[in-house]
């Protein structure tokens, strides 16, 4: 684990010096994170000890931290004002082609992976679904990029982890109880935890919100003060939602919305300024850890074509085909809806589910094709997007200067 902390430390380190150097390259912070564990991997001696370490409580909860806090500043950064001038594709995107593309990708795990249960198929289908601008964050900030694309893309990558997340849930606790109650006592232990947790952040992010607007209207904390408030408010509401039996994913991202709603201040960006810094951070790293696996999936792994197959499928025809789908009869050009669904970058939230899933699943050999379904969509993804947006932005939006 040490081995990990210092190799991760160190490439974070060099990477931010010469950040903006990479970045003309196309070489985003996870792309290079990922490449760097993958090397480093061969200087991790203890094979077993890493596997183990992933498989281990530590590891589950890290990760569960560090999702809590990614859906927490997802949910604030979402501009409500956009969403009034695309809420049409927007809702098409996230209740027609999300719903497609989940069964789409549980069809197509299923088949291929037809050794494992429904319920962990319809895992992996809530981890290689969900869009995530993180790893590649130029392409919502490109102002080539048509001003209301930005905000569709932007908003469905703020809530459809949100939306998987409960479904990703139960597909874990129905997978947890197969032999112990089937759906029904999965969803036994579902519905009470989601409502839990709904509760938790409604009342978390109404309440900080509201302090927060009394606070800063009598000048009583200092702009440094709130950033550190609001890296420990999504911890407090994970710790709190989890405390009382409640999903502590679920009750952050509801945390976040609300806080977002209620926050009455220009300031709001830099105020999250230090939650996204640590949340970037934690993401870095997370890559970094992902890239390393590589070196364990490729000591269990008998055969990789299904797994190849699959995440090839999972950056085409599941997001591209129920995309272009849902925008059918919308006012925008067929251009721009190539655009949107040809981008669609995975990021921290199927890292985090990628690893829940790993710790989660009893056998080790199953446990490992859900890792290495993962990782190797993921991989793509970051590849795909890194180095080939600029060449598909040069045809889909010829207008654009490059």
């Amino acid at each position: 684990m040490l081995t990990v902390l210092l190799l991760a430390g160190a490439l974070v380190a060099a990477w931010a010096l010469f950040a903006r150097v990479l970045g003309r390259w196309h070489v985003m912070g996870p792309l290079a994170m990922a490449i760097g564990g993958a090397a480093a991997g061969i200087f991790i001696t203890d094979k077993v000890g890493f596997g183990l370490f992933l498989n281990s409580n530590a590891a589950e909860r890290i990760a569960e931290l560090v999702l809590a806090l990614v859906l927490f500043v997802d949910a604030t950064e979402v501009r409500l004002g956009a969403m009034k001038a695309v809420r049409g594709p927007v809702l098409r995107l996230l209740f027609i082609a999300l719903p497609i593309s989940m069964f789409l990708a549980w069809m197509f795990a299923s088949v291929l992976l037809s050794d494992l249960s429904l319920a962990v198929t319809l895992a992996i289908a809530c981890i290689i679904v969900p869009v995530d601008f993180s790893p590649v964050t130029s392409i919502v900030k490109d102002t080539s990029i048509p001003q209301r694309l930005r905000h569709i893309l932007n908003l469905e990558s703020g809530y459809n982890d949100g939306i998987i997340t409960p479904l990703f849930l139960f597909a874990l606790a129905l997978a947890g109880d197969a032999k112990r109650g089937g759906p029904g006592a999965a969803l036994g232990q579902a519905i009470p935890a989601f409502l839990i947790a709904v509760a938790v952040g409604l009342v978390v992010g109404v309440a900080y919100a509201v302090l927060a607007n009394a606070s800063g209207r009598r000048g009583w904390f200092s702009a440094q003060s709130m950033r550190i408030g609001l890296v420990a408010v999504p911890l407090l509401t994970y710790t709190l939602a989890v405390t009382l039996h409640g999903n502590g994913f679920i009750a952050a991202f509801v945390a976040g919305t609300v806080f977002r709603m209620l926050r009455r201040t220009r300031e709001l960006h830099e105020e999250l300024s230090l939650a996204e810094d640590i949340s970037i951070i934690n993401n870095m790293v997370l890559w970094f850890v992902l890239g390393a696996t590589v070196i364990f999936i490729g000591q269990v792994l008998e055969t990789i074509w299904p797994i190849l197959l699959l995440a090839a499928l999972a950056l085409t025809v599941i997001r591209m085909g129920p995309v272009l789908l849902s925008l059918l009869g919308t006012a925008l050009p067929g251009r721009e809806r190539l655009l949107i669904a040809t981008l669609g970058p995975r990021g921290t939230a199927s890292v985090v589910f990628g690893v829940l899933a790993f710790n989660a699943i009893d056998d080790i050999d199953r446990a490992a094709l859900v890792l290495a379904v993962t990782v190797f969509m993921l991989g793509g993804s970051v590849l795909l997007h890194s180095l080939g947006t600029q060449p598909l932005l040069r045809v889909l939006v010829p207008s654009a200067k490059r």
